[in-house]
């Protein structure tokens, strides 16, 4: 439908503004809202192709303004979680609650991209580091637990009900892939865009040699929960599992055609992170639970510990393992490691342990928040982050020595077609695509004006 039509004294003469399906196209641009209709309507650029369309405008104009009032208030006010979605470029705002935002994991291909998720499907990206981090509109199916991406562009999600999820372009599409099991998954690790493993309940173990294309089935018949997955190349990877109180680390060698146990602890531990900054060296992270001595009648006699931390290493693949930290007050959930030397471990509490020397000393970081952390991924020995409960998400550039929380999130987005899309968060943030979110930059609240009256001064 035709809207209006750029008038002789610009040199945009003859473009025209057309709405189709609840979205105003300026011709040579692309999608504008209301509010820029109307103020090339007061500069006097443009003729409506029927007077009584002002009139319209002025009242979507209106409307949508009242919506993104309301959107940024609610996100001064803290509701964090009550959004504010449109899909006709402001016209219309539908609230989106979404319940308690819990993130699970993190993954970054370098130091400016990065992914977070959590259920149920919720997935966020970063392009600069995470200074500010926006939505994706495409996510991976189902509740989602673990994320892994081995470059910028090949990633896996994997969650609840044997959903497995790949896309080959940062995010910007998902695509679910068959896993052959509806069992919980909650872990994933890749070493190339072609090799990799997902884990999870009931001993399940799932390999790829084609990107997911097609994965075979490495379970285990002992059963148990695998938490979660390393690799360093095509055939060594490593899962911790936990089962009634005992906690293993399993391996292996030939790509998964045969797993073995290295390591075990038994009477009430987890073991729920695993890592490998390559084919020797590796951590394992988890938790001591409580443990309650039972008297010759069966009744209760004393607790034998609180719940406590575990870190255990390794030098040469898992071949031996051993205790580097235990007994604390801290309970981990998650570690990444970066060389043979540096690791950092999360967990309860906002819990951050970290070590420079190989795990000879573990010493705590401030990370500024009472949640529990669940994620962290390291890409060099300065910048990682981390991931948790109440949206938790942390970044450092220097090691750990500072962690700082994101200062803004996109939480209203809209596109238009396949690449045109607006979101706005934080602070009055507006950002902008034209490629279908491979990138997104500022943007003001309206095009680059038309080029200055023609005529102007006669």
């Amino acid at each position: 439908m035709l809207i209006a039509t750029f008038g002789p004294i610009t040199d945009w003469v003859g473009k025209t503004i057309t709405r189709e399906g609840g979205v105003f196209y300026l011709e040579d641009f692309g999608p504008i809202s209301a509010a820029d209709v109307l103020s090339y309507d007061r500069e006097g650029q443009v003729s409506w192709a029927d007077e009584g369309l002002k009139e319209s405008m002025l009242q979507l104009a209106d409307a949508s303004a009242d919506a993104v009032s309301m959107a940024t208030h609610r996100w001064a006010a803290g509701e964090r979680d009550a959004t504010l979605v449109t899909r006709n470029g402001g016209e219309t705002w539908t609230r989106n609650d979404v319940g308690p935002l819990t993130l699970m994991g993190v993954a970054f291909s370098d130091t400016n991209h990065g992914w977070a998720v959590g259920p149920p499907g919720r997935i966020f990206t970063t392009t600069d580091g995470g200074a500010t981090w926006s939505r994706q509109r495409s996510k991976p199916r189902g509740w989602v637990n673990a994320v892994a991406f081995c470059d910028r562009h090949n990633g896996w999600a994997v969650g609840e009900g044997g959903t497995i999820s790949a896309t080959t372009n940062g995010g910007i599409h998902w695509t679910p892939q068959a896993s052959g099991t509806e069992a919980d998954l909650s872990g994933v690790a890749f070493s190339d865009a072609s090799h990799g493993w997902a884990v999870g309940k009931a001993g399940t173990i799932l390999a790829t040699t084609d990107g997911g294309a097609n994965w075979s089935d490495q379970s285990l018949e002992s059963g148990g929960w695998l938490f979660a997955v390393a690799c360093s190349d095509a055939a060594h990877a490593w899962a911790v599992r936990s089962n009634e109180g005992d906690a293993t680390i399993i391996a292996t060698t030939d790509g998964g055609a045969t797993w073995s146990e290295q390591y075990r602890l038994t009477q009430d531990n987890e073991l729920l992170g695993i890592t490998f900054s390559d084919a020797n060296h590796g951590w394992a992270v988890g938790d001591h639970l409580p443990s309650v001595l039972i008297t010759d009648d069966g009744s209760p006699w004393t607790m034998h510990s609180s719940q406590s931390g575990i870190i255990l290493a390794t030098t040469d693949g898992g071949a031996t393992w051993s205790s580097q930290f235990s007994w604390s007050t801290d309970w981990f959930h998650a570690v990444a490691a970066v060389g043979p030397t540096h690791a950092w471990a999360v967990g309860r509490n906002g819990a951050i342990r970290a070590t420079t020397d190989g795990g000879d000393t573990w010493n705590a970081q401030i990370s500024g928040c009472t949640e529990s952390l669940y994620g962290v991924a390291f890409c060099d020995a300065s910048h990682g982050w981390a991931v948790g409960a109440e949206g938790a998400l942390l970044a450092t550039s220097d090691g750990g020595a500072t962690w700082t929380a994101s200062s803004t999130w996109v939480f209203a987005q809209a596109f238009c077609g396949q690449e045109y899309g607006w979101a706005v968060g934080d602070f009055g943030v507006m950002i902008g695509t034209t490629d279908g979110g491979d990138t997104w930059s500022a943007q003001s609240a309206r095009p680059a004006p038309a080029a200055p009256p023609a005529t102007a001064g006669n």
